[in-house]
C-alpha cells in the first residue's frame, strides 16, 4: 500500500485499514510461533514502522503476545539507540567495528537515551531463539573452525539452515 509501490514511500492506510487487512497475517504468524519479523521501510501516519514503538512494541508484543525478536531492515534510516526504543532487538543497518557499537551503546545509557534493561531485553529476545534452535551448534562450529573457507562454507550452512522460503499454493 505505499505510495507509487515504492519500498520507503508513505504507506496511505489508517488504523482500520491497518488492523483490517494488513495486520491479520502478522497475527497469524505470531499465533503459529514465528521466531522473528523484520520491520518496513514505510511510513503509516508519519512514523516509520520500523521506529514506530507502537507497532513493535504495544501491538505486537503486547497486543499480539509476540515473543521472538525483531529486526531493522538494511539501510535503516534510524539508529541503533532508536532501535532499542521502538523494539528492535538486532540492528542490520550496515557495517560497524564492535567497539564502535559497544561504545554507542555505553554512551546512549550513560547519557540516560535507554536503560541497560532495555539492552538486556533485547539480548534476551534474540538469546532465547538462538538458544532453542540449532543456531548454536552452528555457532560453535564457526569458532572451532580454523581455516578460513571451512568457517566461510560453516557460516554458509548455518545461513542456508535458517533460511525459510515461502510458497503461496492456492492463494
Amino acid at each position: 500500500e505505499t505510495t507509487g509501490g515504492v519500498n520507503a514511500s508513505a504507506a496511505r492506510i489508517g488504523e482500520r485499514e491497518l488492523r483490517e487487512i494488513h495486520l491479520p497475517p502478522v497475527k497469524a504468524c505470531v499465533d503459529a510461533g514465528v521466531s522473528s519479523f523484520m520491520a518496513a521501510y514505510n511510513e503509516i501516519d508519519g512514523v516509520y514502522c520500523h521506529g514506530n514503538p507502537w507497532l513493535l512494541t504495544e501491538l505486537l508484543r503486547g497486543e499480539y503476545g509476540f515473543k521472538g525478536f525483531v529486526m531493522t531492515d538494511w539501510g535503516t534510516q534510524i539508529n541503533r539507540t532508536e532501535m532499542i526504543l521502538s523494539g528492535h532487538d538486532i540492528y542490520c543497518g550496515g557495517f560497524s567495528a564492535e567497539e564502535a557499537i559497544r561504545a554507542e551503546f555505553t554512551n546512549a545509557v550513560k547519557s540516560g537515551n535507554i536503560t541497560e534493561d532495555q539492552l538486556d531485553v533485547a539480548c534476551e529476545n534474540l538469546l532465547k531463539y538462538i538458544l532453542k534452535s540449532n543456531a548454536m551448534k552452528n555457532i560453535t562450529a564457526t569458532n572451532t573452525v580454523s581455516d578460513k573457507a571451512e568457517k566461510l562454507q560453516a557460516i554458509r550452512q548455518a545461513g542456508a539452515e535458517g533460511t525459510v522460503l515461502l510458497k503461496n499454493d492456492n492463494n
